[in-house]
């Protein structure tokens, strides 16, 4: 019986020479799009100071926000993404809690649950306390002071576009 010989193609020149051509360019795809930036990714963290006093609660602009706090400090307007600490320090003579209601979250995360009223710890006369925020979807909301976990004064109104 007679072996049959089976023949083995060898790839041509031309045809490595494509396929060294294809790997260069799919690695230098690879490199930009490593390189590339977020457009998403958050900026820095912005301080914000918020006086409470017994007739007002006021941000104060010119420590972190002061391009985003109007004047008088009874509102602002953030960008979407802003990540807020919160610093609120107590001038008034009687024990507040700070808080942060949200009043439309239509575009919020649909999967998450729904935020109502975040709370920071009570803050004594003459001390203060801190609150953090991650501001990841365009919404309203109200910064306020409870006493006897109800809202006193006029809050500030909050929009993050």
């Amino acid at each position: 019986m007679a072996s049959q010989a089976s023949q083995l193609r060898i790839p041509s020149k031309r045809a490595f020479g494509c396929l060294c051509a294809m790997v260069l360019v799919m690695s230098m795809a690879a490199a930009v799009t490593r390189s590339a930036s977020a457009t998403t990714s958050p900026g820095s963290v912005l301080n914000l100071q918020v006086t409470i006093t017994d007739s007002q609660i006021r941000l104060e602009g010119h420590t972190g926000g002061g391009r985003y706090v109007s004047p008088g400090g009874h509102s602002a307007q953030f960008p979407r993404g802003v990540i807020i600490r919160f610093t609120f320090t107590n001038k008034g003579t009687k024990t507040y809690v700070p808080a942060i209601r949200f009043t439309n979250a239509k575009q919020a995360n649909p999967y998450a649950p729904k935020p109502g009223l975040a709370t920071a710890e009570k803050v004594a006369p003459g001390h203060h306390v801190g609150l953090f925020g991650n501001f990841y979807f365009r919404g309203a909301f109200n910064i306020e002071k409870l006493f006897h976990k109800k809202p006193q004064g006029r809050p500030i109104a909050v929009t993050i576009y």
